[in-house]
């Protein structure tokens, strides 16, 4: 798999889904303009997102979009799929998920979290320490850092909801 993204959250995800997952993550991309002239990030090789399809064949690589801002993120997974790539999703085994899980793409649950059953993720949503009640939807392209969500909540597209939001059942 390759890591979209060069920042500590890029790393962060490319050391939990190194450890923590099935795949093997084997270079990182990032915008030409952005990645500078060196060619390597945490170890592994750092190559342009314009290019990446060239080095990484989307045929044999899936890519995550590791990057916090829900607009960027957005921008990033359109293109990627449009490159010919499926993106990667993560569940951390350390989260409390129940089996009937519903995700998207580029979804990616972080080891703190608690899910219940009847949940729906969107693609490119990225849940950080959330808790998320029983037959809640969070919409694509939301970013949930420790906040506690109650049941039957309906979370839109493009949101984010960060460190100690609450939001009351049925919203």
């Amino acid at each position: 798999a390759i890591i979209y993204g060069i920042g500590r959250f890029a790393e962060y995800v490319s050391y939990v889904i190194s450890n923590d997952s099935n795949y093997e993550i084997v270079g990182f991309c990032m915008e030409q303009k952005l990645k500078g002239s060196d060619g390597e990030f945490s170890g592994l090789p750092l190559v342009a997102f314009e290019t990446v399809a060239n080095v990484f064949c989307p045929k044999d690589h899936k890519i995550f979009i590791a990057v916090g801002e829900n607009s960027i993120r957005a921008q990033k997974f359109q293109q990627a799929i449009e490159k010919g790539y499926s993106l990667l999703s993560y569940i951390s085994s350390k989260s409390n998920v129940w089996d009937d899980l519903t995700y998207g793409q580029n979804v990616f649950v972080s080891e703190d979290s608690v899910i219940q059953p009847y949940v729906t993720i969107g693609d490119n949503s990225l849940l950080i320490g959330a808790r998320v009640a029983h037959h809640s939807v969070i919409g694509k392209n939301s970013l949930l850092s420790g906040c506690l969500i109650g049941g039957s909540v309906v979370i839109g597209n493009n949101c984010f909801l960060g460190l100690n939001t609450t939001v009351k059942q049925g919203v």
